[in-house]
């Protein structure tokens, strides 16, 4: 599967075989970072108003993880680790925030750490 967004806040899970638009997402802010989980079931999205949410597509349902309410700041880049125990995002201040995700449904408070004077573009 192949996954697109659009800066109108739509993400497509395309099927190759079929040459279509399989699944749509439609979130209020462009998604500008996104990976799919390893289990290939779950989609983690960092989004141009600070929020970090994933889609379970087996579940056809999508939940936040954290948003960066007050404070000015776009994800820019998010990863998620081999064996799906963490994930990390950038955002366009500089900032990196690491998640343990091994449980969807009890998510800790992130390990935040400035890394960067400006604006974040990648983390991996």
């Amino acid at each position: 599967a192949v996954v697109s967004t659009q800066s109108t806040g739509l993400t497509c899970v395309w099927d190759m075989r079929t040459s279509g638009c399989q699944r749509k997402l439609k979130l209020d802010s462009p998604v500008n970072s996104v990976v799919l989980h390893p289990n290939q079931s779950l989609l983690f999205l960092g989004q141009g108003n600070g929020m970090v949410s994933f889609w379970d597509l087996r579940m056809d349902r999508s939940e936040e993880i954290f948003h960066n309410k007050g404070r000015v700041g776009s994800v820019q880049s998010i990863a998620v680790n081999n064996i799906a125990t963490q994930l990390a995002a950038i955002d366009n201040k500089g900032m990196v925030r690491v998640w343990r995700v091994a449980d969807l449904s009890d998510i800790p408070a992130p390990f935040v750490q400035q890394c960067h004077e400006d604006r974040g573009l990648k983390c991996t």
